[in-house]
């Protein structure tokens, strides 16, 4: 057997040896489990950035998914605009040209005749009011109706006179007799 040095023969030296070598152990053990730690911290974070990665993946695939539908929405958009314009632009050279020629013609049939809506007015053209319009109708956002105008009580009255011989009528002759009864009283009372 090989003897020991004559340094390791001393106890205290032995000993101090085998303390050094149980703090090597112990450092070299902390280490690891730093190093372990580290890993499994690095190999976390990995993962989360791989769901965000996965999910930024994911939502810009649905993106270009719906890329070319929201393209076309856009175009047909643009493009019915534009035809809308051009339209809007041709009626109005159309009316311009109707209105031109009629009254390049002096207006042969009344204020009527243009088709545009205007007459001539001083040799300018002007709208056309609507004189046979006596009242108004209007419907409003809650359902309700709101009616204005001027009202002939006596066509009132006689409005009530034949609808009032119209639900006799229905309910006397029944059917469709009730039903000329009434046409032949509306026209014979207007």
């Amino acid at each position: 057997m090989p003897s020991l040095p004559k340094n390791l023969e001393d106890p205290k030296t032995v000993l101090d040896l085998i303390y050094a070598i149980k703090t090597l152990s112990q450092t070299l053990e902390m280490m690891h489990e730093d190093l372990r730690g580290l890993h499994d911290e690095s190999v976390r974070t990995n993962e989360q950035r791989y769901e965000k990665l996965r999910d930024l993946i994911q939502q810009n695939a649905l993106a270009l998914n719906r890329l070319p539908v929201d393209t076309a929405d856009r175009t047909d958009q643009v493009i019915s605009k534009q035809v809308h314009s051009i339209l809007d632009e041709s009626r109005r050279a159309i009316d311009e040209v109707r209105m031109k020629l009629w009254m390049a013609v002096g207006a042969p049939r009344g204020p009527e005749a243009s088709g545009s809506g205007m007459t001539i007015k001083d040799g300018v053209p002007v709208l056309l009011k609507d004189v046979g319009v006596t009242g108004q109708v209007t419907l409003l956002t809650d359902g309700n109706m709101k009616v204005e105008g001027k009202f002939d009580a006596t066509k009132v009255a006689v409005f009530w006179k034949i609808a009032k011989w119209s639900i006799a009528g229905l309910a006397a002759a029944g059917g469709v007799a009730g039903i000329v009864k009434v046409v032949l009283a509306v026209l014979k009372n207007l």
